[in-house]
């Protein structure tokens, strides 16, 4: 890890990571559904996120912040001009196969986590960086948590969601960022998951008593990105002196791209009730 980011994760200026829920009331969401999955499209300044929710909802129910992992092929966010090109394009056209690739990279992903909120009843808010990853990471910004910021708004007008039971995910750097705005928002997230994580952001007194995060964290033992005992086991134990409950989980002969963590924590969380 490089020693300066470190640093300067460490050194996280108040209020970049701050989430702002709004009071519920009747503004509606500028949504539209998507064409190939079974989501629903917020859109902000090229920013892109899908909502995703049960096919009925009576009563709020629990709302999971989905964060993706670094990208190594065109940013994410750019899927919707992509499925205009395809609209157009001539296939076999280079452009045309390397943006058909990734929009069924994409749309399989949006698909996975839709029967995952269909299983659970939740509501799953995912959103995309506008780069490969959140500029939080890589710039120390928070363009991208800006825009979270307003994706789980408008989940919240668009769905009847319990605001004690709002939980975030990821792996690698969604992790790391999962684990940071959990522990900076304290008072909104009852949880984060977090798998193959490489730091989280130093951990601010805690503004309100009695209501802390319960952190989720599995880690592979043969991780060569980010090394169990110098990286995993050193968050673990951030987390830990910060006065944070946590489970840890060693996925034995795993490495970086841990397999069903999800699948694993979620239930925990949900079973933790109100």
């Amino acid at each position: 890890m490089n020693p300066k980011l470190e640093s300067r994760r460490a050194d996280t200026a108040p209020g970049i990571l701050r989430l702002h829920l709004e009071t519920p009331g009747h503004k509606v969401s500028s949504l539209r559904p998507s064409p190939t999955t079974k989501s629903l499209i917020y859109e902000q300044k090229k920013h892109v996120a899908h909502i995703l929710g049960p096919p009925e909802v009576s009563h709020p129910v629990p709302l999971l912040l989905v964060l993706h992992q670094h990208k190594n092929s065109f940013p994410p966010c750019v899927h919707t001009e992509l499925l205009e090109y395809n609209a157009t394009a001539r296939q076999g056209d280079k452009l045309w196969r390397k943006s058909a690739k990734l929009l069924q990279e994409i749309e399989f992903q949006v698909l996975s986590w839709a029967q995952m909120a269909q299983t659970h009843n939740i509501v799953i808010v995912y959103p995309f960086a506008r780069d490969d990853t959140w500029d939080y990471i890589t710039a120390g910004t928070r363009e991208d948590i800006s825009f979270i910021e307003a994706a789980i708004n408008a989940a919240r007008r668009t769905f009847p969601v319990d605001d004690r039971r709002i939980a975030t995910i990821g792996i690698s750097d969604g992790g790391s960022l999962a684990l940071s705005l959990a522990v900076h928002n304290q008072d909104i997230f009852q949880a984060a998951i977090s798998a193959s994580a490489g730091f989280c952001a130093s951990i601010p007194p805690v503004p309100h008593p009695g209501r802390t995060p319960k952190m989720f964290l599995k880690h592979g033992s043969e991780d060569e990105t980010y090394p169990l005992r110098a990286v995993g086991l050193r968050v673990r134990d951030l987390l830990l002196r910060g006065g944070l409950e946590v489970e840890f989980r060693v996925g034995q002969g795993e490495g970086h791209s841990l397999k069903d963590f999800h699948s694993e924590f979620i239930p925990m969380w949900l079973a933790m009730g109100s």
